[in-house]
């Protein structure tokens, strides 16, 4: 019916999958023409990576639009031709499973997106596409029937027999598909291995390999059994997961590789910043090369994102199955404890379950890793976006950590039904016991605070504290780590940045002067040995132009005549290298000028 009513408008969907199957290989020459990851990822834009999307799209989409459209046009037979309607209803959903296997094997071509884009092993994902299409070439038919054959309205005895047949079969080519998928010594897997060694995938693989055999012979036992209705329904839930695994390869893969472009630019920008630091506009520019870990910043991305992405697959997982376990609700829903609170005048009764307590403490592991790996995301964001100073980023991370943790702190015990009514007591008794006992530690955590806030002292900072000079290298709640000159590192306690006395060389310039003395034998020429200095003090490289040198005559001792140079060096690791230049040109120059005479 709806085909005479609108013919144009029905076979479009048709007309559609016909252009998009002779253009097949023209899409496949545009996808496969892009530059690779791996060598300029830093070029590739969000078109790009949207085309390349569209185009897997529509390589996918040629069978499941055939099958849409053919069950479009079985279900509007008459209500008087049950088989028709029955198949029509069997197609549209099977051109669902199809588009989400066709959607796997593109993706993981060796011409898809999965090489070309998110850089993973050709080999390996070549092997996972050759088994994906043999997967679904025997899959899908079985299904066709399988399906047909277990519909509702279907006759009993067909369902209770050929139904469950078929249903049988397909869960033993599903489990074969998987045994060959990600047994130990699949290509795949061992590609996996070979980088990940000590990986929980690998560590725990007889485990989780196991559980996933399991659950295809397990409905294929319940077919068998005569549980044919729950059978179906748990197949339909893995037909529901394996859109949701979907979902998150996508998603791993995107991100993935905007991390690993992000990084890309962080490690350019590392490149073409100068070694030493640079005075622009009065303020100091931190040395990029010293302040910017790349690696650690990549790790801390990629762990991130592992986790993201497991607790996204783990959730979606858990929210098609959950139905299917009864129990997981009656043992979610187990009251532990009671708590009350008051709301207003009233006070009313909460009670924590076990689904509570267990949000609680994912809440916690959520915390405990977004603090973590919080770094890689600030330093991306921060350094790369909003062009900020390196030591700015490293006290914004700081204190987004304190927050992250505060307020992770605050959820969990929020879950818990611990309120600050009724820790305030607690707090209270240990704040007046930690402030007599731990006097130091909070004065240190104070000062650390306040280091982050004003910045007197900041990542990079050339310091002297006491007896100690050095590089700041970290500042942490108890004490500021400082590396000397002989790369031992010193931990000094914070209180000590804000209270005692210290100098701070590189603060908003690092020009710093130098002070030398040089004593010439008695009997010359004062003005003239002066010059001769000055001269060589002015033509050492590392002196600063801006700040002219000058050398003063201070008198006379026993046996010389002492004199007193001072001149400007633009960095304070450049100090001792123009010290030996200045001497060295200026022990040439006296030598020339007693030759001469």
């Amino acid at each position: 019916d709806a085909w005479a009513q609108q013919p144009v408008w029905s076979a479009l969907p048709l007309f559609l999958a016909l252009v998009l199957l002779v253009l097949r290989r023209r899409l496949l020459r545009v996808l496969a023409s892009h530059i690779p990851v791996a060598s300029v990822l830093q070029r590739h834009r969000a078109g790009q990576v949207a085309m390349a999307l569209a185009i897997t799209l529509a390589l996918a989409l040629p069978g499941p639009i055939l099958l849409r459209v053919a069950g479009t046009l079985l279900g509007s037979a008459p209500d008087s031709q049950p088989f028709p309607l029955a198949l029509g209803e069997t197609l549209v959903k099977v051109s669902l499973l199809l588009l989400a296997l066709n959607l796997f094997t593109w993706l993981f071509d060796r011409r898809g997106m999965a090489v070309r884009y998110f850089g993973w092993d050709e080999s390996s994902l070549a092997f996972l596409a050759r088994a994906l299409r043999r997967f679904t070439a025997f899959f899908i038919p079985l299904m066709l029937i399988a399906g047909l054959n277990g519909l509702e309205n279907a006759p009993f005895a067909i369902r209770e027999s050929i139904g469950r047949l078929f249903l049988f079969l397909l869960m033993i080519i599903l489990a074969a598909f998987l045994v060959q998928i990600f047994r130990r010594r699949s290509p795949l897997m061992q590609n996996f291995i070979a980088r990940k060694p000590r990986s929980w995938v690998v560590q725990f693989h007889a485990l989780w390999f196991s559980l996933l055999i399991a659950v295809p012979l397990g409905v294929s036992a319940l077919a068998v059994a005569g549980y044919y209705v729950a059978a179906v329904y748990l197949f339909g839930n893995m037909v529901r997961s394996v859109f949701v695994v979907l979902g998150a390869v996508m998603i791993y893969g995107l991100m993935a590789m905007w991390v690993t472009v992000q990084r890309a630019h962080l490690e350019r920008m590392k490149h073409d910043a100068a070694a030493p630091a640079e005075i622009k506009g009065g303020d100091l520019a931190v040395d990029f090369s010293r302040s910017t870990d790349i690696a650690t910043i990549g790790e801390e991305m990629r762990s991130l994102l592992n986790f993201v992405i497991t607790l996204l697959l783990l959730g979606g997982l858990l929210s098609v199955w959950w139905s299917a376990i009864p129990s997981l609700s009656v043992v979610g829903n187990h009251e532990l404890w009671t708590y009350s609170s008051m709301v207003g005048d009233k006070e009313v009764v909460h009670s924590l379950t076990v689904s509570g307590f267990f949000m609680a403490m994912l809440i916690g592991v959520i915390t405990a890793v977004l603090v973590r790996n919080v770094g890689g995301v600030l330093d991306i964001a921060l350094l790369k976006r909003f062009d900020m100073q390196a030591d700015a980023t490293y006290a914004t991370k700081v204190m987004v950590r304190y927050v992250l943790a505060v307020i992770g702190v605050a959820l969990a015990s929020r879950r818990l039904g611990i309120g600050w009514s009724d820790v305030q007591w607690l707090v209270a008794a240990l704040s007046v016991g930690l402030g007599f006992g731990l006097q130091e530690i909070f004065s240190n955590l104070v000062a650390g605070l306040i280091m982050l806030a004003e910045r007197p002292v900041r990542i990079g900072d050339i310091v002297t504290v006491g007896d100690v000079t050095g590089t700041v290298a970290r500042i942490r709640a108890r004490a500021t780590t400082v590396v000397d000159f002989d790369n031992k590192e010193i931990l000094i306690p914070n209180k000590a940045f804000i209270t005692d006395r210290i100098t701070n060389w590189t603060l908003s310039n690092q020009t710093t002067r130098l002070l030398l003395k040089i004593s010439a034998p008695r009997g010359k020429d004062v003005s003239l040995v002066q010059q001769v200095i000055l001269d060589a003090v002015r033509s050492s490289p590392g002196v600063v132009s801006e700040h002219p040198p000058s050398v003063d005559f201070l008198g006379f001792s026993d046996n010389s005549l002492d004199f007193e140079i001072s001149a400007y060096v633009d960095s304070f690791n450049k100090r001792s290298v123009v010290r030996n230049q200045i001497n060295c040109a200026i022990e040439l120059a006296l030598r020339e000028q007693r030759a001469a005479t």
